[in-house]
């Protein structure tokens, strides 16, 4: 196995002549599709790039690819993890180890559309931008596009100060892949969550995680109407979901873990009303999911997601499990009133390290207005 380097090694000696753009692609067992997505990069009529492509233990032949096209284009470098870390694990390491001056993300069955690297980085240089934001689409297997899944478009201004700190959260854009950044803002985000990134295998939700703590050092967003992503939407219905429970499980598990690091990540760096408010805007999705396929493992699942609530809002959560069937509401009903009699004796381990980590404001503030509550 390649010894895998702490990413901050990485980085370039001579920072006169870096690339323009770096273009971060993170691949696991990628290959049916990653020929069509490196093509769209290595064809975009911008050229001073280079494409930072991590693969993380693939066992399908992905390296094998990346090496013909690495022989092929010096802008191509490969970083190898020798075993699969995980999506987010990948990400970061790619992104530490970026030479440029400008970061974009691509996932590995994605394509970028013609002309959108050098439109962004236009913008980006021309209004001094840490983000630039355009549009982008999903399309099926089939690479038609999938009008029932669709990326909530850029706000078409320039934003500064707090206002572009909030666009994230206002627009629930929770997306890399659909953004040129400026350097410092994401590699301050990746320096901060790559340690916690070594020790989680997080393979859902790591977009939320590193963009929300990406756009907490910005300091001018620029949303633009091009066209400039297509997302490729393999999976993701309920119906689909529903016939390998096990792995939507595991996705559920990875979204827990990246969410509440996110919230308690805020309150670390001095911010509690912002961890608040990102879980009040993304947790909803994340109970729909645990109710509609009602695995039988959700119930330890929420169990973990519930712990910081204050005992009443458990039992307002338990009663918003109605459409799960009865047994199941069942479950979930004794779970919420074992962990409000927890409170009392001092709670499990981990409960006591979230409400120690978590001040009382933050509970109240997080769990207050949420969609489910009616």
């Amino acid at each position: 196995m390649l010894a895998v380097l702490f990413p901050v090694m990485c980085f370039a000696a001579d920072t006169e002549n870096l690339p323009e753009v770096s273009v971060v692609i993170p691949i696991y067992n990628g290959k049916t599709y990653l020929a069509r997505s490196l093509n769209s990069v290595l064809n975009q009529s911008f050229k001073n790039l280079e494409i930072v492509c991590v693969d993380d233990g693939s066992t399908d032949g992905s390296l094998e690819i990346l090496k013909q096209y690495a022989a092929r284009d010096p802008r191509i470098v490969i970083l190898e993890n020798g075993i699969n870390r995980g999506t987010l694990y990948a990400r970061l390491r790619g992104i530490l180890c970026s030479n440029s001056k400008y970061i974009m993300t691509l996932d590995c069955d994605d394509e970028f559309l013609p002309g959108i690297i050098v439109k962004a980085h236009e913008i980006a240089t021309e209004h001094h931008a840490d983000i630039v934001h355009f549009g982008s689409k999903f399309v099926d297997r089939q690479g038609k596009e999938w009008r029932q899944r669709q990326t909530r478009r850029p706000i078409l201004a320039v934003l500064d100060g707090q206002k572009a700190v909030d666009t994230f959260v206002n627009i629930r854009n929770v997306f890399l892949w659909d953004k040129m950044f400026a350097r410092g803002p994401i590699l301050a985000a990746a320096r901060y969550l790559f340690p916690w990134a070594e020790q989680h295998h997080v393979v859902c939700g790591e977009d939320t995680i590193t963009l929300a703590f990406t756009t907490k050092n910005i300091r001018r967003y620029v949303g633009i109407e091009d066209l400039g992503y297509s997302h490729s939407s393999s999976t993701g219905t309920t119906a689909e979901l529903r016939q390998c429970p096990a792995k939507f499980f595991r996705m559920l598990s990875s979204h827990h873990q990246a969410y509440l690091k996110m919230a308690i990540g805020m309150v670390e760096l001095g911010d509690p009303t912002r961890a608040a408010l990102l879980l009040r805007r993304f947790r909803a999705p994340f109970y729909e999911h645990i109710v509609t396929l009602q695995l039988p493992e959700g119930v330890d699942l929420l169990s973990k997601y519930i712990a910081p609530m204050p005992p009443d809002m458990r039992l307002k959560v338990a009663r918003q499990m109605r459409c799960a069937s009865p047994g199941w509401c069942r479950k979930i009903h004794q779970l919420a009133r074992t962990l409000q009699s927890e409170i009392h004796t001092g709670g499990t381990p981990e409960n006591k390290i979230v409400a120690s980590t978590l001040p009382m404001t933050f509970k109240q503030q997080a769990f207050a207005k949420s969609p489910l509550d009616s």
